[in-house]
């Protein structure tokens, strides 16, 4: 673990910025608060166990975390499938698989606008009918909005190209095609670990063992899940147990914790910045402009210069 005083004195650890952003994924997504820093422990433990190397723990590690930060990056989806986080949330606890045309086609048109007026449902539906188009381009936009934050974030160019691949499936169903082992070592774990950890939420670890076995072969690489399988006690112990997941997400950091200088943190924040006002159309750098103005504001009232930066921050 890095000395705490290390981290004052710099701009903290790039883990705690990845994980922080994580969260803020979650409160789109409908898969629960902390589910994706759950995941990402599990993603670690199975790239342990699968004994990957320390380059490819630290791309499981990263592109685990940010898997999800472009999914409030097209809010039209909202507005075709309605409370779109009530719509994920019907989504986890009906264990529909999200890459899965067969799956997801009979639940949306079960669930789109549910709890709507039969009026607001139909009309609902009949958009949702004619933007299937939009709603797979979407999931692709979701990879591309994440791969352009990791850049920013000054991760890898192996993590960039992880990132394009959150919505494939091993038999090659998924949003671009791509199938086996075209699909990065990574992301082939990432895939088990989202899934893993929504269904341990659900049902404990023989849930997540069950969904895991189920698409072993489908949506999961058979090694990736049957190692998960195999393991997922010692796996999902530290999401498990009385250990809470912001310190076992951590704890889980690959390597020697990278640390932020005061740019890479302002770079960071400006990504916070951004993936918060993506959720509208109305508010692209919203964020940004309400930063410089306090900023100078701050320095107009005669802060000292370490004060404006907060204030900006």
């Amino acid at each position: 673990m890095q000395d705490p005083s290390t981290a004052a004195a710099s701009g903290g650890r790039l883990a705690e910025v990845c994980a922080a952003l994580c969260l803020g994924s979650d409160l789109y997504t409908g898969f629960g608060y902390e589910h994706g820093i759950r995941a990402t422990v599990i993603a670690a433990g199975i790239a342990d166990a699968l004994g990957m190397s320390a380059d490819e723990r630290v791309d499981v590690y990263y592109a685990s975390l940010l898997a999800m930060l472009g999914c409030s990056s097209t809010p039209e989806i909202g507005e075709i499938l309605g409370d779109y986080v009530s719509f994920g949330s019907a989504m986890a606890a009906a264990g529909v698989d999200p890459t899965s045309k067969r799956e997801m086609g009979p639940f949306t048109i079960r669930h789109a606008g549910a709890g709507e007026p039969l009026a607001r449902r139909l009309s609902l539906l009949a958009r949702m009918m004619s933007s299937a188009a939009a709603l797979a381009a979407g999931q692709l936009g979701h990879c591309e909005v994440a791969t352009r934050f990791a850049q920013r974030l000054g991760l890898g160019g192996g993590i960039q190209h992880d990132l394009g691949f959150v919505y494939e499936r091993w038999d090659g169903q998924g949003a671009r095609g791509d199938s086996g082992e075209s699909i990065p070592p990574a992301m082939r774990v990432v895939h088990v670990a989202k899934q893993a950890a929504l269904h341990l939420t659900l049902g404990g670890v023989e849930a997540a063992v069950s969904i895991v076995g189920t698409r072993s072969g489908r949506a999961f690489e058979p090694g990736v899940a049957g190692t998960f399988i195999d393991r997922a006690d010692v796996i999902c112990e530290p999401v498990a147990t009385g250990v809470g997941a912001w310190e076992a997400v951590l704890d889980a950091e690959p390597g020697t914790p990278r640390v932020l200088d005061p740019g890479e943190l302002d770079a960071a924040c400006e990504v916070a910045a951004d993936m918060a006002d993506q959720t509208s159309r109305w508010f692209h750098g919203h964020s940004r402009a309400v930063a410089a103005l306090a900023g100078s504001a701050a320095a107009a009232r005669g802060f000292d210069i370490s004060e404006v930066v907060d204030v900006r921050r």
